[in-house]
């Protein structure tokens, strides 16, 4: 969970790389969240960081497809800014077109399928803060907003000065070395909260979510196959053959369909994605400690050195390196 940020006097700041996903995902402190690696290949990523007086922002660049899933805090409210999404993503149960705020509140937690090159910056500060100096039914509103993760298109005015704010405290090469004053860091706060007030209750707030000539339940619908999908692979035994066929007998849709929402929304094929899924789960049993072999056979796969062969060309590394990794030196 995300704790809300202490006091501070002087500005916590820092740029950090990683080469792993686990690595990556670990360097939220407090977010409750996991990630999977969807593309092939060694993954990258970035975070900058900032902490000021009631207030946490950070700006992460990925290399890879991922699918990222966790939870927030309830006191606390986090919207997303992205700056950079290159190729078919997915957030919430909608389709990310670039231009909407991504909302992480909720008790139901989220769902990211962020594509292949992404970079987005986030706020994150406490509900109690969002809402100070706000009326009565402007409460109202932000309250029903805040009840569950959402994209939300908003005033474009809105959203360029949010945009422009984060952008200038989060540079992609990391913090810029500049002594910031006690009262310039707590105007920066108050500010910060100003423009999430301004978007969060922008009158565009409800425009629908849809791709040219489409309707909202009809990306819906996509949107909730995918999740059907993966929820029946965290489902299923590690002795059961889970092929296309039988996942589409358990969701209730046909192998066209299958394939038509997997390619439109994630650019993927269904069974790149339920492999995918389940390479992930052996990684991370094997950096928990257990064997190769055990890990393999626990996320479903007999055939050993086609195992071993997927996932290299996942994750860019061999299993055996992996666990390596993970054990350290002896």
């Amino acid at each position: 969970m995300i704790p809300c940020p202490s006091p501070s006097t002087t500005p916590q700041m820092r740029f950090r790389q990683t080469s792993d996903i686990e690595a990556q995902s670990a360097l939220l402190e407090g977010w409750n969240q996991s990630y999977s690696q969807l593309s092939g290949g060694a993954f990258a990523g970035t975070l900058v960081e900032a902490v000021l007086p009631r207030a946490y922002l950070f700006r992460e660049v990925t290399s890879h497809s991922l699918l990222q899933m966790g939870h927030l805090d309830p006191g606390m409210v986090a919207v997303g800014v992205p700056l950079r999404i290159d190729g078919p993503a997915s957030f919430a149960g909608g389709r990310c077109g670039g231009s909407q705020l991504h909302l992480f509140s909720g008790r139901d937690g989220f769902e990211f399928h962020t594509p292949e090159g992404l970079d987005i910056a986030v706020a994150v500060i406490p509900r109690s803060l969002l809402m100070a100096g706000v009326d009565a039914q402007g409460c109202a509103r932000l309250g029903q907003r805040l009840e569950r993760a959402q994209l939300l298109s908003v005033a474009p005015g809105a959203f360029a000065g949010l945009r422009r704010l984060l952008t200038g405290v989060l540079p992609p090469d990391g913090p810029r070395q500049v002594p910031i004053s006690g009262k310039r860091m707590a105007a920066l706060t108050a500010d910060l909260a100003q423009h999430l007030r301004s978007c969060l209750l922008s009158d565009a707030g409800d425009a629908p979510l849809t791709g040219e000539g489409e309707r909202a339940d009809t990306v819906a619908r996509r949107m909730s196959i995918i999740a059907d999908v993966r929820d029946a692979i965290e489902a299923a035994d590690a002795e059961e053959a889970l092929n296309i066929e039988l996942l589409c007998q358990r969701i209730g849709v046909s192998r066209r369909t299958l394939q038509y929402t997997f390619e439109r929304e994630l650019g993927l094929r269904p069974i790149a994605y339920v492999r995918a899924l389940r390479l992930n789960k052996a990684r991370r049993l094997i950096c928990q400690g257990e064997t190769v072999t055990e890990a393999a056979t626990e996320a479903g796969f007999w055939h050993f050195g086609r195992f071993a062969q997927d996932y290299r060309g996942l994750f860019g590394e061999r299993p055996s390196s992996t666990l390596r990794s993970s054990t350290g030196p002896d």
